[in-house]
């Protein structure tokens, strides 16, 4: 089956919608121009009637006869004289106005006859005269010595017709350019409409075979809708940009992180292959199950982590002041560097969180600040409602972090130099900031070097208590 272009499809439609349009049109005109047009001339039949008959006078002997002008005209008609003024019109507007006395034509035409088809003072009738239709509308004079008297007006019914078909064939002249014009209309609007959409389309296609996620779609900014497109496409774009490199980057750092543990397992299964010293060979052994532990840990991690897009999550109310406290408490015991902790932790701060997800937030950001902070030291916990946003911070006189390293230190795997000796892989903090977009929260970083750290995450309050 052929395929059409959008551009023909648009315009056949549009065609086929305006001849069908212009169809209906036609009817319509047939329809109401006919109805208009018999009403129009029913209306002039009854007024070319009523505007005859005081037109007329009658006399009973000549004698009392007289004539207004040269121009008016008398007949005589069962003893009794008729005078027709000249402002008498026999035909106006194609109605014929005839006079009857009893049914005997005195003046005018006799189209439709009174003898087959009787006076009747009802209003406009219809009748059949020579396979021809008549609208016929009659009026007794009544005047004294007018008896018998009748106007009869009377009209062909096709006259209507006919001037409905003229009116159709003056539409039907216009429907070809009506046509036109449509054709051309539609043609011009979908090029106009679809151009941009076929170099955005292009554009991609370019994207696509030369592997450059870096490149952009140019804005054409000529409608609000392709303008919208485009930003969705490179919105797009710059998602799966930021997708690869985050997985090249992933990919790397986690080949880095593998490669020392595994040259020293390497390193230390040859030198056990090759060691007759049973001590020697047992110390070989424990440094290779030492560094296999911590490649099996630092994998788990790094699967827990893919996992955090995946893996189902609970949401629900959660009492975030009783969750923080008890975390801090819990974290406290297992202090071995003196270190004092400060609570302060306004009550019934509620979050709508998955209970073990923002659980690891706040236990790594506070695990965080017992382990780089220095003997004897203190950590600060606070826990505050801002106008409706959760404020946690957790504040340490540690170590601090440099300038260069503010910016990094949430990328996995990324530890600066003054941290390197404390255990971990660098994927806690990776944790929190992974875990706060997850939740809709955002974490902040205020740290001078040598002097302390602050971390401060954010999250609307969940203003429902009653779960």
């Amino acid at each position: 089956m052929k395929s059409y272009s959008l551009k023909t499809k648009i315009t056949l439609w549009v065609s086929v919608l305006v001849i069908i349009i212009s169809f209906l049109s036609a009817l319509s005109v047939l329809y109401f121009s006919n109805n208009i047009t018999q009403g129009v001339i029913k209306r002039n039949l009854i007024s070319a009637v009523e505007s005859n008959i005081n037109e007329i006078e009658i006399f009973d002997n000549k004698k009392t006869l007289h004539l207004d002008d040269e121009f008016d005209i008398f007949v005589k008609s069962n003893n009794k004289y008729i005078v027709i003024d000249d402002d008498f019109i026999k035909e106006v507007n194609n109605v014929n106005i005839s006079l009857y006395d009893d049914n005997d034509v005195v003046y005018g035409e006799n189209l439709v006859s009174a003898q087959e088809h009787p006076y009747s003072d009802s209003g406009i009738k219809e009748f059949v005269v020579d396979d021809k239709q008549y609208f016929v509308y009659d009026k007794p004079i009544n005047t004294e010595g007018a008896e018998n008297l009748w106007l009869r007006g009377t009209i062909q019914k096709d006259i209507g017709f006919s001037q409905t078909i003229s009116a159709l064939q003056s539409f039907v002249l216009f429907v070809p350019l009506i046509v036109l014009i449509a054709v051309l209309g539609a043609i011009l609007l979908s090029s106009r409409s679809l151009n941009p959409i076929e170099k955005i389309s292009e554009s991609a296609q370019e994207i696509r075979h030369g592997n450059d996620l870096s490149k952009r779609i140019e804005q054409s900014g000529n409608t609000r809708e392709i303008t919208i497109l485009t930003d969705s496409f490179n919105g797009m774009l710059e998602r799966l940009e930021t997708s690869f490199e985050r997985e090249r980057r992933f990919n790397s750092d986690v080949s880095h992180e593998l490669r020392t543990p595994l040259s020293v397992i390497l390193t230390a299964g040859e030198l056990a292959s090759q060691e007759d010293d049973l001590q020697q060979y047992k110390e070989s052994m424990e440094i290779i199950l030492r560094q296999g532990n911590k490649m099996s840990k630092m994998i788990n991690s790094m699967l827990e982590y893919s996992r955090l897009d995946t893996q189902n999550l609970c949401f629900e109310g959660i009492d975030f002041s009783s969750l923080v406290s008890a975390l801090a408490k819990d974290i406290e015991l297992t202090d071995t560097k003196s270190i004092k902790l400060l609570c302060d932790i306004q009550d019934d701060v509620f979050v709508f969180a998955d209970r073990e997800l923002i659980s690891r937030l706040v236990s790594n950001l506070i695990t965080n600040a017992f382990k780089y902070t220095k003997q004897n030291g203190s950590i600060s916990v606070s826990l505050k409602n801002n106008n409706g946003i959760c404020e946690l911070s957790v504040k340490d006189d540690g170590i601090g972090i440099s300038k260069k390293d503010i910016e990094k230190i949430f990328n996995m795997f990324y530890r600066s130099d003054t941290s390197r000796n404390e255990p971990g892989f660098g994927l806690g903090l990776s944790f929190v900031k992974k875990i706060a977009a997850i939740h809709g929260g955002t974490i902040e970083v205020i740290s001078t070097e040598g002097v302390g750290s602050e971390f401060i995450y954010k999250q609307k309050i969940f203003k429902n208590k009653l779960f």
